[in-house]
């Protein structure tokens, strides 16, 4: 679907100007992305997204903060608009009203290098990655030196798009041919629940675009008929393919308790309600509708949280919960889930727990699919539970696969090397290969079937001098339930210069 019939959207400046993008500065939704170049001044309207040299190289866009019904103070600082994970990437962690490291640079086009505008980080006044992964970030400049400066800020919209629309999307990816904006125009797909463990995330805006690189996390995700922003991006399954689904940079949907894969699809946190946590032009996430707040922290077991992610079915034998972790609320409550929209129904948490260190078991289910615990704090164990307390519940998920489902076998590749030598590299992916067993001796002689000899493997490489070769390398993964795959065996040739 081209870009027809849509023609023009405003963007806000000021509260009393306006700059109007004709329809030939937006990319068809059918074409690439567009590299940004502004020695014409083509795209100032973009100036305001920049940039971020925080935790992780990303996108940030300033935000306007002015109420048009108040008078924002006139030192009200400029604040930016980015992904949680950016600024800071552990999980279970929600970060607010701390010193921030860092800068941002606006007017990011490659052509006007010389216009670049830096400014420090002052305050993380938000960040978390539970059901949502937004930050906030506090500039050391007020909003109105910013714009001064020429430095246009973008509105965050009061309304979803809805699905079937057009959206836009900004970023500053990392991409060698040009550090510059880019800009893609891509059809809503909908709404969808994600896993992308360790975290869990609701009401993610499903988006689809030819491409969008590695970098543009942060940037703002636009509705192509306001110009403002409805949600931030966030992660993609465009890098990955479905055997690393519901891991880390390879999300899963949730649907009706299963995992659901989608190529080649990006998703955003929706930015709806952001607007209520601002005052005066000031960030205040105890504002009344504000469910950024109140939030808390849990510390996880590392090694413990990792065992529960994934899980392997025993007919006859469910499965529990078997967690540790600390609270740093005086209480807690946990109920079970099959998705993160049940975690933000009060109903079903059962009776309040004593925070700090605790440990929870509990029964998960008798059938594959995927499983979450929700885990609320408060500090008053009759404290009622606000929406702010359930949005910002934090979710343990685990993926349960039947005993019967087959584990496949190692994968690696062999490259010839210096010195004669053959490389070959194992493919590591969770959940299916997180540790390799393997051996090596002359092809007449080894028996892979022998357990006997095996050693564990610590690293992706293993480096077979020419003395050895052609040798014969026997090796089996193993998933993250200890399951061992179907042994393999390969004759690595002499190097080919031998």
């Amino acid at each position: 679907m081209k870009l027809q019939g849509l023609t023009l959207f405003l963007l806000s400046t000021s509260l009393l100007s306006t700059h109007v993008l004709a329809v030939e500065d937006i990319p068809p939704s059918d074409a690439p992305s567009w590299v940004m170049l502004n020695a014409d001044g083509r795209f100032d309207q973009w100036q305001g997204v920049g940039h971020l040299n925080a935790e992780q190289r990303c996108t940030a866009s300033l935000i306007d903060t002015r109420d048009e019904h108040s008078d924002a103070e006139a030192d009200a600082p400029a604040y930016l608009l980015t992904s949680g994970h950016c600024v800071d990437n552990v999980a279970g962690r929600v970060v607010i009203d701390q010193p921030a490291e860092g800068d941002v640079t606006f007017n990011y086009f490659s052509d006007t290098v010389e216009q670049h505008k830096t400014y420090p980080l002052k305050t993380v006044a938000f960040s978390s990655q539970q059901g949502k992964d937004l930050a906030i970030i506090e500039l050391d400049a007020s909003l109105q030196t910013l714009i001064d400066a020429g430095i246009a800020p973008l509105r965050i919209a009061d309304a979803a798009v809805d699905e079937g629309g057009l959206l836009l999307s900004v970023g500053a990816p990392l991409v060698d041919e040009a550090y510059t904006l880019r800009m893609a125009t891509c059809p809503m797909l909908g709404t969808a629940e994600l896993v992308e463990r360790p975290y869990v995330q609701y009401g993610q805006i499903r988006f689809a675009c030819q491409d969008i690189f590695k970098g543009s996390s942060g940037g703002p995700l636009m509705s192509a008929e306001s110009g403002e922003i409805v949600g931030v991006s966030g992660t993609s399954t465009a890098t990955a393919d479905a055997s690393e689904q519901c891991n880390r940079d390879a999300p899963c949907e949730i649907v009706e308790g299963q995992a659901q894969w989608n190529d080649a699809t990006h998703y955003a946190s929706s930015t709806l309600g952001l607007n209520a946590c601002f005052s005066a032009g000031r960030f205040d996430p105890a504002r009344e509708h504000c469910d950024l707040a109140p939030a808390f922290t849990v510390d996880l077991g590392e090694e413990d949280y990792r065992r529960s992610q994934y899980a392997v079915l025993t007919p006859g034998e469910p499965l529990e919960w078997d967690v540790s972790f600390s609270i740093d609320t005086r209480h807690y409550w946990y109920k079970t889930a099959r998705s993160p929209a049940q975690c933000l129904d009060s109903k079903g948490y059962g009776d309040a727990q004593a925070g700090g260190a605790t440990r929870i078991q509990t029964p998960m289910g008798d059938e594959p699919g995927l499983y979450l615990l929700c885990v609320i704090g408060a500090n008053l164990p009759d404290q009622s539970v606000s929406h702010g307390v359930l949005k910002n519940a934090f979710h343990f998920a685990t993926r349960v696969v039947d005993a019967e489902t087959p584990l496949p076998t190692a994968e690696l590749s062999v490259t010839p090397g210096e010195g004669l030598r053959q490389v070959v590299v194992l493919d590591f992916k969770r959940p299916e290969r997180v540790r390799y067993e393997f051996k090596i001796g002359t092809p007449d002689d080894i028996d892979c079937e022998d357990p006997e000899g095996y050693r564990e493997m610590f690293a992706a490489v293993i480096r077979i001098g020419a003395k050895r070769l052609p040798a014969k390398l026997c090796t089996r993964a193993f998933d993250e339930a200890g399951r061992a795959s179907p042994l393999r065996a390969d004759v690595i040739p002499s190097h080919p210069d031998a």
